[in-house]
């Protein structure tokens, strides 16, 4: 008997599921899309960068690890240099923003 409830259980789930990506307006069980997005294209002004808000500490912090973790000599020295050359960049600003 508690393998009918089982049964009933998943039967009802997967009808839920179904019922569920039918209205998000899937194709296919594997490819799931919002009806609306297909229809956009998108512009330019959808990619638009702010340059002030890019932490590039941050950045060639992480392409030193990347570097450290393949045990590459060649971006390891690049990035450290950027990365030392960006620190002094912001050091210098502040001193000359604070004198």
């Amino acid at each position: 008997m508690k393998w009918l409830l089982y049964l009933n259980a998943l039967v009802w789930g997967a009808c839920v599921v179904l019922i569920l990506y039918a209205l998000m307006g899937c194709k296919s069980i594997t490819s799931c899309v919002l009806l609306d997005l297909e229809d956009v294209e998108p512009i330019p002004a959808d990619t638009k960068f702010d340059e002030s808000k890019r932490d590039w500490i941050e950045v060639y912090h992480n392409e030193v690890r990347i570097a450290i973790e393949n045990g590459d000599f060649e971006a390891y020295h690049f990035f450290m240099q950027e990365l030392i050359k960006e620190k002094v960049r912001l050091w210098r600003e502040k001193q000359k923003n604070n004198p």
